[in-house]
């Protein structure tokens, strides 16, 4: 309903500050303008613009990710059944991925701890591009002494990590306790080929 619209453009207005992430409910500052800014595009919004998504949630239990889930639209700005369309996420005001109608997850690999990191959401009908107001999440991941993807530690997930894994499960290398920490992609406690393909998949953008 209204109310829990308004609440949810409060707290999408929010500056992130990580010292009072789990302290307030927003997890950082209110900001007044950047809400209005939400409400003004909100009430802009055309009755054929699809509705945009709702529950937006985020999980940082694991190390380094998160994992962020919500409700789609079922119908228009105008109250007409919503048809087919995709989620556009941005990450710090950058588009970032789509997710297809019906999922509702999305996990995000390989970010830093402790660091702020902002996601928007835009419901867009693929027939004809028409998009939704925004709703954003600040997160702040967590985590320990090591990256998880970046093998070699030079703060950059790429192919190259992917091969220090595989030379691990092959042996070519012996790793360190470090190493394991960072190249666990499945959190088994042991180095596989799983290891491999889980890196693969990071690298290529697979949810």
């Amino acid at each position: 309903d209204g109310g829990v619209l308004i609440k949810q453009m409060i707290l999408d207005g929010t500056d992130p500050l990580p010292s009072l992430d789990g302290i307030t409910v927003s997890g950082g500052r209110l900001n007044i303008y950047n809400t209005a800014v939400l409400v003004q595009e909100y009430l802009a919004g055309d009755s054929l613009d699809p509705n945009p998504v709702f529950n937006l949630q985020a999980d940082t239990t694991e190390w380094y990710e998160v994992t962020l889930t919500w409700e789609d639209p079922t119908t228009l700005f105008g109250g007409d059944p919503i048809t087919d369309f995709v989620i556009d996420i941005s990450r710090d005001g950058i588009f970032h991925t789509n997710i297809p109608a019906g999922l509702e997850l999305f996990t995000d690999y390989g970010l830093l701890s402790e660091v702020p990191y902002q996601y928007s959401f835009v419901t867009r009908l693929t027939d004809n591009d028409s998009t939704s107001a925004p709703v954003s999440i600040s997160v702040i991941p967590i985590g320990g002494d090591c990256l998880r993807g970046d093998v070699n530690k030079d703060q950059i997930i790429n192919i190259l990590d992917a091969i220090n894994i595989l030379f691990f499960v092959l042996e070519y290398e012996e790793a360190t306790v470090e190493d394991i920490c960072a190249a666990d992609m499945d959190y088994d406690n042991e180095l596989t080929v799983a290891d491999v393909l889980r890196m693969v998949d990071i690298i290529l953008g697979r949810p």
